[in-house]
């Protein structure tokens, strides 16, 4: 909802008889064929004349024709051609200055007068125009499935295109759907503008510094700095404090919230904007909310709650694959899901390929927060890198990203499997012999003692970290070497990669590059770990992608999406592609985890729409439910899901019990990497939280509803999940689970449900690995010795990462430097000036070059 102020209407409501007769003559005289001869709604071109001087456009939808005794005619001649309302302004239906307008009720029974439907273009600036696509899947939602709008991206006009349908229930869902574009268009997360949606007490406010004080140059930015402080801090304590979101552009605030606490904001930044140091404005604020609000707004979890009588929380399984300590620091939790792997060949070697790889991990980001990576080819086959941990936007600048050159590149954002964190493995990998290799994977490996023990005594190659990505590309390396050839060809890697698979046991998606060769995707037989490639024309040429999931493609104008098979290897030159079944068939098993939680919505895997699958994951969970509150005889007054991945589920869950659909929780999405990620019913810890949370706010009774099974078992398949004694739900059953997290009932998925959901939407699948639910392996191999050996690796991880947080802090009284080991001075290193040769020679020797680079 948002508030404005016009003065248009009070021009009308204000005028005299007098005035309005003789404007009522004039406008007559002026314009006959506009003047209507029907007694007192003549009066209506007046007003409908006076809208038009003052640039006001009206699109009113009724529900009933008003009655002439409410100062309201219809002309007859405009009946079938004219929509809007022609108000009389004789003195008899004048109200009294100031005076609100009275309309009578409309009649239960009344049917929908036959109006035309109501169409609103919300300008979007240029500068949202690349975020809106990329989110325009979570703004179309909304705007459909709960206001019943149609919806339309104008790329032309630069705006949004909304308008009621026959599915529109409430005439004020325009409103509200405009209101939440506008939010979006200002800069507001989509998180939090679809808030509008919900709540019926949030509003936008807008004002310029200029309004408080004129400033200019370095006092202007001074003024921005103090709202903005340090790392954001200023703005954020601001936020949490007074429950709003602030966006600041340039010299404009923009403000969501409630109108008492978007006051209070606004006074807190008129302050700042004055000059006042930011500590008086914390004094300020505690002084308003008291001790009990000052505890809650240093608490990041608590962002937005409503208060409910009961609930029933709908929420996908979400694995939260933490590894939080009993005392709550953020830091400690290691954030992420999967690892992100993409290639890139450009038809054209002079552009540079960085630019488009680095988008294309922003999209792939979600997949893992911890490190990320690129490493382009370019002139003569050299390689140029940078790499490091962190995020892609702390990683690459406009610096770092114009010193990879190339048209051909691999990029890579990594999530650590067990017992990897470090600088040191942020992916690609490189060796130099044989011929220049770059590596990315997304996976685990679980034969690696065996691997190791070929590598020592065999292979003689040095692994130089605990990375099992490390070490899969040099058992790639040692079967390309042992082609023994000066130059090698395509059946030459196909042979070194059929070697390779032999070897090794697990689930692995890779993406490697040959320097002055081309790109190569490959995956395990059994597909656990997806990865697929796409093509975009360009004239009479082609470029090529490879990436774990097709959003990437999409939001870089590449079609013909294809999944690379189980047990395939794609080779990929400028020449075009050579693809070749590698291994043996196998098992088809996708980790069915990639549907419940890991991917993006609006990506399509193995032919599988995840967003699709999604929604029948709540309409099998609401069949369900009705079954178990039937069972206990008890009734929920509404669906709230726990973000981000369970809210396709939980509406459709919603819609099918004929429940509300709320936003309860929102997203902190302003400081680095502390999110409501629940890790829900995986070990407990957050589920355990969220729940006393909703209590503490007046909810009577808390129902957990999961869109997956319960986990009994670990991962490992590429995800660091805890020891199977920290599961909350080994050797627990659903009652005892409940108690644990404290829930008033806890309602899982069947596994059939969860599989049917998924499966139908591409029967060709005929399994899925399901190992967390059944501990059953597809790829075998994971004994009792194993589990003892992953648990021995999560704890050393467990270990290295307090130690390197000891380091952080240490950094700053100059004692890092003497303690940290050559992986963390490698981050540096890297990310200052690692945008360079990596192999150091001009020329590339021993390869067949299958284009001139």
């Amino acid at each position: 909802m948002v508030v404005t102020h016009t003065s248009t209407i009070a021009s009308v409501t204000d005028a005299t008889p007098a005035k309005a007769k003789k404007n009522r003559r004039k406008i007559s005289r002026k314009n006959p064929i506009k003047a209507f001869s029907s007694g007192p709604s003549s009066s209506s071109t007046t007003h409908r004349e006076n809208a038009n001087n003052n640039d006001e456009e009206m699109e009113l939808a009724a529900s009933e024709p008003l009655s002439a005794d409410a100062g309201i005619s219809f002309d007859e001649e405009a009946k079938d051609g004219d929509d809007e309302l022609m108000i009389d302004s004789e003195p008899s239906s004048l109200l009294p200055a100031g005076a609100a307008p009275v309309f009578p009720p409309v009649a239960p029974g009344a049917e929908k007068t036959l109006l035309k439907s109501e169409t609103r273009r919300v300008p979007i600036p240029p500068h949202r125009m690349t975020p809106l696509k990329k989110d325009w899947l979570n703004i179309f939602g909304p705007l459909t499935e709960i206001l019943g709008l149609q919806v339309r991206m104008n790329v032309q006009r630069r705006c949004v295109e909304i308008r009621t349908s026959k599915h529109t229930k409430d005439i004020g869902s325009l409103q509200k759907g405009a209101d939440f574009i506008k939010a979006y268009a200002l800069g507001f997360d989509v998180n939090d503008a679809i808030a509008l949606l919900r709540l019926d007490d949030l509003y936008l406010d807008s004002f310029e510094i200029k309004d408080v004080k004129t400033l200019h140059g370095d006092h202007l930015s001074r003024a921005i700095g103090r709202i903005a402080g340090q790392d954001g801090k200023t703005k954020f304590t601001i936020e949490n404090t007074t429950r709003t979101r602030i966006v600041l552009a340039d010299t404009k605030i923009h403000i969501m919230g409630s109108f008492q606490n978007i006051k209070i904001a606004r006074d807190a930044i008129v302050s700042l904007i004055l000059g006042s140091p930011p500590g008086k404005v914390y004094a300020g604020l505690r002084t308003f909310i008291g001790p009990e609000g000052a505890r809650a707004s240093h608490d990041t979890r608590s962002r937005r709650s409503i208060r409910i009588p009961k609930i029933c929380y709908a929420q996908s399984t979400i694995f939260h694959p933490s590894v939080q300590s009993d005392i709550d620091t953020p830091s400690l939790s290691l954030q992420g899901t999967m690892c992100g792997i993409l290639g890139l060949l450009l038809h054209d070697p002079s552009i540079d390929a960085a630019p488009e790889i680095c988008e294309g991990l922003s999209l792939l980001q979600h997949r893992g927060q911890d490190a990320c990576g690129i490493i382009t080819c370019g002139p003569k086959g050299r390689f140029y890198q940078c790499k490091a941990n962190g995020m892609v936007r702390d990683i690459f600048d406009v610096n770092s990203i114009s010193r990879l050159i190339g048209g051909m590149g691999v990029g890579h954002v990594r999530y650590p499997t067990a017992g990897s964190f470090n600088n040191a493995e942020a992916q690609p990998f490189y060796v130099n012999s044989p011929y220049g290799i770059v590596f990315a994977h997304n996976g685990n490996l679980i034969n690696t003692s065996n691997l190791m023990q070929f590598m020592d005594q065999t292979a003689h190659r040095h692994i130089n970290t605990a990375s099992d990505s490390e070490l899969l590309l040099n058992i790639f390396a040692y079967n390309l070497q042992q082609t023994g050839k000066f130059r090698i060809n395509e059946e030459d890697i196909f042979t070194a990669i059929g070697g390779m698979m032999s070897q090794v046991k697990g689930a692995y998606a890779c993406c490697a590059m040959l320097a002055g060769f081309g790109i190569i995707a490959f995956r395990d037989p059994n597909g656990i770990r997806p990865v697929g490639l796409a093509t975009r024309k360009v004239g009479e040429h082609l470029d090529y992608i490879i990436s774990s999931e097709s959003v990437v493609a999409d939001a870089g104008g590449f079609t013909d999406w294809e999944d690379v098979k189980p047990g395939q290897a794609v080779i990929i030159t400028r020449n075009g592609i050579s693809r070749r079944q590698i291994a043996p068939p196998a098992t088809f098993a996708p980790d069915i985890f990639e549907y419940v939680y890991f991917a993006r919505p609006d990506s399509v895997m193995d032919g599988i729409s995840v967003y699709r699958s999604r929604m029948a994951m709540g309409d099998a969970l609401a069949d369900q439910v009705k079954t178990v509150l039937k069972a206990a005889n008890i009734k929920v007054d509404v669906v709230i899901p726990v973000p981000d991945t369970s809210r396709v589920a939980a509406l459709n869950l919603a819609q099918r019990l004929n429940l509300p659909y709320r936003e309860g929780f929102i997203k902190n999405r302003y400081v680095g990497r502390t999110f409501i990620m629940p890790d829900s019913i995986v070990r407990g810890t957050t589920s355990k939280e969220i729940i006393q949370m909703a209590k503490d706010v007046g909810a009577k009774k808390v129902i957990m509803a999961s869109c997956a099974p319960p986990i009994r078992y670990p991962n490992v398949y590429g995800i660091d999940m805890p020891s199977r004694k920290e599961l909350v739900a080994y050797a627990r059953d659903d009652a005892a689970v409940a108690s644990a997290i404290g829930a008033d009932l806890v309602i899982f998925q069947t596994l059939p449900d969860l599989l049917n959901s998924v499966r139908h939407l591409n029967p060709a699948i005929p399994n899925f690995d399901c190992s967390v639910f059944t501990g059953e392996y597809v790829t075998g191999g994971v004994d009792e010795a194993y589990m003892h050996h992953i648990e021995g690796l999560r704890a050393d991880n467990l270990r290295d990462k307090a130690l390197s947080l000891n380091l952080d802090a240490l950094e700053g009284k100059g004692v890092a430097g003497k303690l940290s080991n050559g992986a963390n001075n490698d981050h540096h290193e890297m990310k200052t000036g690692a945008s360079t040769p990596v192999n150091g020679s001009d020329d590339t020797v021993g390869l067949h070059n299958t284009f001139n680079s």
